[in-house]
């Protein structure tokens, strides 16, 4: 059901009501305080909460990472004070946002407006109860109108805050509230056996309506739904139907039966599990084997926590007698709660075994490659005709390893100066946005890195290279990297990739007028992964003027226009290699689905058959076509050819994993940042001074 999550609707008429009733009876009879009252509500709500709260958070140290855990922590001291909903208001994500969505917590924000609804509630009870029944309906009308308007008006203006804010969700309680206020009212005139209603087919008519009105808006009801706004009126209005059919049938035969009253009675557990299992659940399952009806078997999980949290812990619980006693310890362990997660919240890092793991083992992993090879000028381009550094040798590698390391942080843009900063330079031709300087002084000698994603994956080790003194001189670097772009390559495209040909004859005139050292290009000419080069009247999309296709990420391309493409560019590189400028482009390289660190691991360990080496010859072979291509157009252009491969394999033997067991990849196509910084030296001449 796309619209699952109006059980919420539902749940806050069926607490107004029950709650609101309690509160009736007692002013009735003049015993209702408010130490009484929340008494109860700590003794309903605490126990099963701080046993959620406490494993979730258990979960969370060995399952999340520091990020994740200060995120979630921010929840749980919320959630701790019953304002959930208010923290999330509060962040920039929505509701329905993928981010928001992982939250294991994020249940709790309906939590958050009940317990705020009960703060105001009893007051209003007594001032319902104290007065007129005309005066009673007309009060309880205008507070009902005061939060429905509130909650239309913020639906059409801000719908986060209709979703979050408490006063644009009261209406809902305050419609079980209405429906108690009534039965109060009949039962101060007439008996209880007069108040039952003998009107079975009205009963039963609004028993099967109610119920209707909650299914079809599970059905109809979705996230691209103006929700709460007037939509939440079917699910609210469901559960009155059923809640005033007293003697109907779903009330009297389905409702009442002793699994239902027993669903009732594990209802809150339920509430409580349900969502952090499921979310954490994607997270300890992620790349299992095939396991059928997942989400099937963490609800079952659900169900059984929920009996077992009822008879383990809320029963115990409702058997202590010392109200006083039972109040500190409960008060104590949630205390206890809220200390933990402020310790998450400043402390991420020590709370993550998979961030602690992360920076223990790259802690270990800090030696330098290429320390044996003594860098300086008189090391010339032939001599980095093959790479001669230490090559990263394969070992068994481990789930840890894996984890702890193919999330690498690393703040690409750090100390990369934005272009507009520097009004006295020539920059302009790149615009502003995506341009930077690196290692800026006027009368350094410049080095032109330009590309998509692959230039960006590259940055690490040109800031190691400069970071560790490798390189005497080191130049200054201009970036002109937008990932997703096509700037290396002579094509435009209306469609897809507009102005692209513009921007690029822009650069190459940029370089012919500046004259930098050098220029390396790291991108690649195609979308997706290795397309099959076919005929012409095979394209699958012949309007295109080149073989640049976006994101279509099509397996076939055009080989005519691959070839133009390249012939285009080959004509391009040569006129600044013409002007004595060197000029390095990479070829293809190894990539798929094999690299991706996604894929190596599973809940139960590492996949063996996942990390085994792969044969260079018999992967390039498949696509020697491909290759051949862009190999020739940079051989003739007189451009040096940097071949990545060179950093990944020794001969034909490619390991998917470095020496130290950490994958070489960050996802299927890009280099970790930890592998690019200690291992992608194929790269280095492009900042060397000859």
């Amino acid at each position: 059901m796309v619209g699952g999550f109006v059980g919420v609707d539902v749940f806050f008429v069926i607490s107004g009501y029950l709650i609101s009733s309690i509160i009736f009876k007692e002013y009735k009879k003049n015993v209702f305080s408010y130490l009484n009252f929340y008494y109860r509500r700590i003794k309903r709500l605490f126990p099963a909460l701080i046993a959620m709260l406490l494993v979730v958070m258990l979960i969370a140290y060995f399952q999340l990472w520091d990020n994740e855990i200060k995120a979630l922590s921010k929840t749980v001291i919320a959630g701790s004070l019953f304002s959930a909903n208010l923290q999330i208001l509060f962040l920039k994500k929505g509701y329905f946002d993928p981010d928001t969505q992982e939250n294991p917590l994020l249940h709790l924000w309906s939590l958050g407006v009940e317990e705020q609804f009960y703060i105001v509630w009893p007051l209003i009870s007594f001032l319902l109860v104290r007065t007129t029944t005309f005066k009673s309906y007309f009060m309880i009308t205008i507070f009902f109108l005061s939060s429905f308007i509130g909650n239309i008006f913020a639906i059409y203006t801000n719908p986060k805050w209709a979703y979050y804010f408490p006063l644009c969700r009261f209406w809902e309680m305050v419609i079980g509230g209405y429906i108690a206020l009534i039965h109060h009212n009949k039962r101060e005139n007439l008996n209880d056996s007069e108040n039952e209603s003998n009107n079975l087919v009205l009963d039963n008519l609004c028993s099967f309506l109610g119920i209707f009105f909650i299914i079809i808006s599970s059905f109809i009801i979705n996230e691209n739904s103006l929700f709460p706004g007037f939509w939440a009126i079917l699910p609210t209005m469901g559960s009155a139907l059923i809640i005033i059919s007293n003697n109907g049938f779903i009330n009297k035969y389905l409702l009442s039966s002793k699994l239902f009253v027993f669903i009732g009675k594990i209802s809150y557990p339920l509430y409580l599990w349900h969502w952090p299992l499921l979310v954490l659940g994607k997270v300890i399952l992620k790349n299992s084997p095939s396991i059928p009806y997942p989400t099937a078997i963490v609800l079952a999980i659900s169900i059984v926590l929920s009996i077992l949290t009822y008879y383990l812990i809320e029963k115990p619980t409702n058997n202590i007698k010392s109200k006083s006693s039972l109040v500190l310890l409960l008060s104590v362990a949630m205390s206890f709660i809220l200390i933990i997660g402020v310790l998450f919240l400043f402390n991420p890092i020590y709370f993550s075994r998979l961030t602690t793991l992360r920076k223990n083992f790259l802690s270990k992993y800090d030696h330098n490659h290429i320390n044996s090879r003594n860098i300086s000028e008189k090391f010339f381009p032939d001599d980095f005709s093959k790479n001669n550094h230490y090559f990263p040798k394969s070992r068994t590698s481990t789930k840890k390893l894996i984890i702890s390391s193919y999330r690498d942080e690393f703040e690409l843009f750090d100390r990369l100066i934005p272009v507009h900063n520097q009004t006295n330079e020539h920059y302009s031709y790149m615009g502003s946005k995506f341009t930077y300087l690196f290692n800026y002084k006027k009368e350094n000698k410049k080095v032109l890195v330009v590309g998509d994603s692959f230039a960006e994956m590259i940055i690490p080790r040109i800031k190691y290279l400069y970071d560790a003194k490798l390189i005497k001189n080191f130049p200054t670097v201009i970036f002109k990297v937008v990932s997703g772009s096509w700037i290396s390559y002579p094509c435009d495209d209306d469609e897809n990739i507009a102005n692209n040909l513009r921007a690029h004859n822009e650069m190459i005139e940029y370089i012919k007028k500046e004259k930098p050292m050098s220029v390396l290009f790291s991108t690649k000419p195609y979308s997706g992964y290795y397309p099959e080069l076919i005929d012409d009247e095979e394209d699958p999309d012949p309007k295109n003027k080149c073989q640049l296709l976006s994101y279509k990420f099509p397996k076939k391309y055009s080989r005519n226009k691959f070839q133009d493409l390249f012939n285009k560019l080959k004509k391009n590189l040569k006129s600044i290699t013409d002007l004595g400028i060197r000029v390095y482009m990479n070829t293809l390289k190894l990539e798929g689905e094999l690299y991706n660190p996604d894929n190596m691991f599973n809940n139960f360990g590492i996949i063996e058959e996942h990390i085994q080496p792969v044969n260079y010859f018999d992967y390039m072979n498949k696509y020697q076509n491909l290759k051949d291509i862009v190999d020739r157009a940079l051989e003739e252009s007189g451009a040096i050819k940097i071949d990545y491969s060179d950093n990944m394999c020794r001969d034909d033997f490619c390991p998917v994993v470095d020496f130290a067991g950490f994958p070489i990849n960050r996802d299927a196509t890009h280099f970790s940042h930890h592998f690019a910084k200690k291992h992608l030296s194929v790269i280095d001449k492009a900042f060397m001074d000859y």
